[in-house]
């Protein structure tokens, strides 16, 4: 016993706890069969240590798994539908009359639903077909252009319709207005000296 006195114990530790401390052998048989390896260490701390850190790397490795999002199959809006679905409005729109329209518009109107067919010949977008008002902004140009072809016939107002208007005294009869003949200025006999001021 003598050898053992003169033994140096850590501070933390005393004689009676190091007589009480089991050998490897004994804690095997002490400890139930574990399939753990780290129980088979022999020193506490280390033993502590380890499954510290095994704990901590566990943690990481337990992150929740993002749960899986259904996703539907949503028929998607491609450019060309999207102009298809512009064009459709804008033709819809350039052919219904509006109760803001004036009569001027109303009648384009009319001729642009009853010509359709010739109109669309003449359609070229100009504007875009980002929105329905472009493209009707752009069948009224059509319409122009197809009247300006002939294509499409216009009938022009009656001017004796027009020469009856009434006065701010009461209904007045106005005569004909005097047509001029068209005649190009350029060819036309100069005028004398005397007239220049007439």
């Amino acid at each position: 016993m003598e050898k053992e006195e003169n033994l140096e114990l850590p501070p933390e530790t005393t004689k009676e706890e190091v007589e009480q401390t089991p050998t490897p052998e004994e804690k095997e048989s002490i400890l139930p069969d574990s399939t753990d390896p780290l129980d088979k260490l022999s020193e506490e701390e280390l033993r502590a240590e380890a499954k510290k850190y095994r704990a901590i790397a566990g943690r990481k490795d337990k992150k929740p798994e993002p749960k899986e999002v259904k996703k539907e199959e949503v028929p998607f809006l491609t450019k060309a539908d999207f102009y298809r679905s512009n064009q459709v409005r804008g033709i819809e729109l350039a052919t219904t009359e509006d109760v803001s329209d004036t009569d001027d518009t109303k009648s384009k109107k009319a001729q642009i639903k009853d010509n359709l067919d010739i109109v669309k010949k003449y359609y070229v977008s100009r504007r875009g077909q980002d929105t329905p008002e472009s493209v009707k902004k752009d069948l009224f140009t059509a319409l122009a252009a197809a009247i300006a072809e002939e294509e499409i016939k216009v009938e022009k107002p009656d001017p004796s319709a027009e020469a009856q208007t009434i006065g701010a005294k009461g209904a007045t009869v106005k005569s004909k207005p005097q047509v001029k003949e068209d005649t190009d200025p350029r060819f036309s006999k100069p005028k004398q000296i005397d007239e220049w001021y007439k």
